[in-house]
């Protein structure tokens, strides 16, 4: 019986060291599949970052000219409103300047019209004291 038992864990021994070989001669092969691969899945590798590098380059090259147009729309807007501003003012302005041209030009008026009532006036009474004068 001893000697079955012997023997059964020789053989599990021997089978065990044959595994290990198996899973050793298996490890190898992957490693040197890996090792032969290893120059196409650098090249991918490289490949793939240098995509990923270009895409985020243009997404930024994008956001750069988007904002870019923003400030300048913005910097439009802002010149535009002081256009606007400028004819508003320059509007008010003139409306100011020609009531100003009106009312003094009506004030003139009143005073040229007052001027000759006092001047005829005055010439009415010189005219009278001068009669006055004479007559008496």
């Amino acid at each position: 019986e001893e000697e079955r038992l012997k023997n059964v864990r020789i053989a599990k021994q021997v089978e065990r060291m044959e595994w290990e070989a198996l899973e050793e001669e298996r490890s190898e092969a992957r490693q040197k599949r890996i090792a032969e691969m290893a120059p196409s899945a650098q090249i991918m590798s490289d490949l793939t970052n240098a995509t990923d590098d270009e895409r985020k380059r243009r997404e930024h090259e994008h956001f750069n000219e988007r904002r870019k147009a923003q400030v300048q729309q913005f910097a439009a807007d802002i010149e535009q409103a002081k256009m606007q501003a400028e004819k508003t003012k320059e509007a008010e302005m003139k409306k100011l300047r020609e009531w100003r041209a009106s009312h003094w030009s009506a004030k003139a008026d009143e005073l040229a019209v007052e001027s000759m009532t006092r001047l005829s006036d005055r010439v009415e009474a010189r005219e009278t004291l001068n009669n006055e004068f004479i007559a008496a």
